[in-house]
């Protein structure tokens, strides 16, 4: 059920990118003609390179045509931005240690039934994400959703939307 949910999210985020103009736009680039003396060079057959983004490849499939990788391909190519992260994981971790009242019974091995569960340092999860380095947003993102997760609270959760 996770993974179904992933994914559709996965897609819902991808072609909002794609159609959103917030994924790059692809880039056609053509080989210089090489000189002549002709007055009119002949054109060459063949068709030019094109280099299309991950998430340009995403836009242009159908629906059925989209696969795990298409997705997950567009989402690794959004590049990653330190300054909006850090103004991100510095937001999230300011909520988790100000206003999450149940930090301390997350950290308890000892929570009675139904909570009973393994112990979440969610502070100290948020602050191995800050040491990390990352070079795609959508991995960035996702160590944050599986720390939030990983707490098993109702009360807390995570949407990069």
């Amino acid at each position: 059920m996770v993974v179904l949910r992933s994914l559709i999210l996965s897609a819902y985020v991808a072609a909002l990118a794609t159609f959103s103009h917030g994924a790059p736009t692809p880039t056609v680039s053509v080989d210089p003609a090489p000189p002549t003396s002709d007055p009119t060079p002949s054109p060459s057959p063949g068709n030019p390179p094109v280099q299309v983004s991950a998430c340009g490849i995403l836009g242009g499939l159908n629906t059925t045509e989209i696969t795990y990788n298409h997705v997950v391909n567009c989402y690794n190519s959004i590049p990653f931005d330190n300054e909006r992260a850090a103004t991100t994981l510095s937001t999230v971790h300011t909520l988790f240690k100000d206003y999450y009242v149940f930090t301390d019974f997350a950290l308890s091995p000892e929570a009675p039934r139904p909570f009973a569960d393994d112990p979440i340092d969610i502070l100290g999860e948020l602050e191995k994400i800050g040491r990390k380095k990352y070079t795609s947003d959508y991995k960035f993102h996702n160590d944050i959703l599986t720390a939030v997760n990983g707490l098993r609270d109702g009360h807390a959760a995570y949407n990069s939307k």
